[in-house]
């Protein structure tokens, strides 16, 4: 068992850049050795599925106390695909009407024996108004990767969301284009939705 966790701490120096970074994933794969065994599970969807992660989700302490996961397994390897994962801003959850929520997503990509291959934070997400984004692409390097684990990070800096809003005014002597730019606070949250599109794998024969 200690051979296993040094292994683990030693595949997290390597994996990320900063001390703070190594110790949350040393933290991170100690919380997965107990979560092994009770996980709950889901086969990799091949159409668009969104995820709610609330109250009704289970949940796992990874360092940051219980809170809601995601835990998807993965078929085995015969061909490259990707799956893209992304979130929802929301109003759910928001102390005002100039603020939204958003679950900021931590990927892992695990062994069969939970320990980790790779992770991807906040800040390696793509940003689209609002929404984040990460693709992670299975190739054969990765073939031994079985599960994808998504759950939020609660220590994420909330963002700025700017969103214009055009509408159609008449006057007297016609119409005109008018607009506005909407500005809100986008907190993070660990619940809400999120989304997981898979491409390029087929699906299995019948």
């Amino acid at each position: 068992m200690q051979r296993r966790a040094a292994q683990w701490a030693l595949l997290a120096c390597l994996a990320v850049g900063s001390t703070s970074r190594a110790d949350e994933m040393v933290t991170v794969a100690a919380a997965l050795m107990p979560l092994q065994s009770v996980a709950q599970r889901q086969t990799l969807p091949l159409e668009p599925q969104a995820f709610e992660l609330d109250d009704q989700s289970p949940t796992h302490d990874f360092g940051q106390g219980p809170q809601p996961y995601v835990l998807v397994e993965l078929p085995p390897y015969q061909e490259p695909y990707e799956v893209r994962v992304w979130n929802e801003p929301k109003a759910n959850g928001a102390r005002s009407a100039d603020q939204h929520t958003r679950i900021v997503p931590r990927i892992f990509t695990l062994k069969a024996d939970f320990s980790v291959a790779r992770s991807y934070s906040g800040s390696q997400l793509r940003d689209r108004n609002g929404s984040q984004e990460k693709t992670v692409f299975m190739n054969p390097p990765n073939q031994e990767e079985r599960f994808i684990l998504v759950f939020g990070d609660k220590n994420a800096q909330p963002a700025e969301l700017v969103r214009s809003e055009g509408k159609t005014v008449f006057v007297g002597t016609g119409f005109f284009m008018d607009g506005s730019d909407n500005r809100y606070t986008l907190h993070p949250f660990d619940k809400g939705t999120l989304h997981m599109e898979v491409r390029g794998l087929k699906p299995p024969a019948r």
